[in-house]
């Protein structure tokens, strides 16, 4: 797990991790506050900049913890490789908690 916040001067991070051929991961991204201050946006990128996957909002699926307007991906990685976790934003600004997991 990783906190940071983004704003004007900094609407987005890059965060790494390495994985493996076969690995389901889930990335998660939420608005810190609770109050919808940011409407969070991940993008999950291979290391040479090509985007994977993209994940605005959860919408209606129904996740404990989790409001409508968080980002989430669940993704089966199809290559062994370091990826990037852009960690953005699609509208607002505020703090944020980024996780991933490694889904069984």
């Amino acid at each position: 797990m990783v906190r940071g916040a983004l704003n004007n001067r900094y609407p987005s991070h890059d965060w790494n991790f390495e994985g493996h051929a076969g690995d389901r991961v889930i990335i998660t991204m939420i608005d810190a506050s609770g109050a919808g201050l940011l409407n969070p946006q991940l993008i999950l990128r291979t290391l040479d900049g090509t985007e994977i996957v993209v994940s605005d909002d959860i919408g209606t699926i129904q996740v404990e913890g989790l409001s409508p307007r968080d980002a989430r991906i669940d993704y089966t990685l199809a290559e062994d490789g370091l990826f990037i976790i852009a960690a953005g934003r699609f509208g607002g600004r505020g703090d944020y908690i980024l996780t991933v997991e490694l889904a069984q």
